[in-house]
């Protein structure tokens, strides 16, 4: 990424694979944009430009890299182009472009050019992937999938309010957590019973439920806690910044992994304890019903 260079000299919608590799991402150019990526808010061009979509990317970024364009949430396309400023090339906007052409062209890359096609075609979403983890987790990081495309200053606004995709992919992770330690404990516990085996298994595992329940709930009532009297601390000293700290300690993942708890294990556990009963009571009722006779 840090060799990369404007140097686009080819003809429309056809760069070369050295362009390809060595030219930086057409949809990060502004220069000469005119327009055409105003109204994404504070993200700007990355909610204007669909290159940058995680998921939509995975189509528009890689055509407009293998067509060096640039296509905008409106489904506007335009070249991009080298131009000399100062010292070095940069990117610039220079002619609108046929977004259904791009399409086309990309298709020719695939079906018609061979093995220098699909060279291209790989090589531009290599790099779109790589662009898209760099830009992950920086400070303005990418915004929700498709949101983008429907309504750029909406998904500008979620972002302020710490809704992007990297704070996405970092809930993910902490359900990933807090499932893997459930999963611990309860083959721990699990093993407990194997060694003597005097306890009825469901019952068992009844238990093994409730203890996974009322973990995770202590865990995520402490977290919401302690959250909630930092965010007080901010309001108190009118502190956004620690506001916005405060609020990212809260464990979102685990709040989810929770609630799913509460909502199977409840469900789980009454289920086990009903059958239970009816056994016994069958039990107690049978040996009755013998005794009289």
């Amino acid at each position: 990424m840090g060799n990369e260079h404007s140097n686009r000299n080819h003809e429309y919608y056809n760069p070369s694979l050295t362009e390809i590799v060595t030219n930086p991402v057409p949809f990060d150019a502004n220069r000469g944009a005119d327009g055409a990526l105003a109204g994404g808010g504070k993200l700007g061009h990355r909610v204007m430009t669909l290159g940058h979509d995680p998921i939509l990317g995975l189509y528009f970024g890689t055509s407009n890299i293998a067509t060096s364009t640039l296509t905008n949430a409106r489904l506007e396309s335009f070249h991009i182009t080298s131009f000399h400023l100062t010292k070095k090339n940069v990117d610039i906007f220079e002619n609108r472009a046929s977004t259904i052409r791009i399409y086309e062209e990309c298709c020719d890359k695939l079906m018609n050019q061979g093995k220098e096609g699909w060279e291209k075609m790989g090589a531009a979403l290599l790099k779109e992937l790589i662009h898209l983890k760099s830009d992950l987790h920086t400070t303005n990081s990418l915004a929700v999938p498709f949101i983008a495309r429907v309504d750029p200053k909406m998904a500008s606004a979620l972002a302020d309010y710490g809704i992007d995709c990297s704070n996405i992919v970092d809930v993910g992770k902490q359900a990933t957590m807090a499932s893997l330690i459930n999963g611990l404990i309860a083959m721990l516990h699990g093993t407990l019973w194997l060694v003597n085996q005097e306890e009825d298994k469901k019952l068992y595992q009844a238990r093994t439920h409730k203890i996974l329940m009322y973990s995770n709930l202590i865990a995520t009532t402490s977290n919401v806690v302690a959250v909630a009297a930092a965010e007080g601390i901010a309001a108190y000293t009118k502190s956004e910044k620690l506001g916005k700290e405060a609020l990212r300690y809260l464990d979102i993942g685990g709040l989810m992994v929770t609630a799913h708890r509460i909502a199977t294990d409840s469900k789980f556990i009454y289920e086990v304890e009903r059958e239970f009963m009816a056994r016994q009571w069958y039990g107690y009722v049978e040996s009755m019903t013998k005794g009289d006779l």
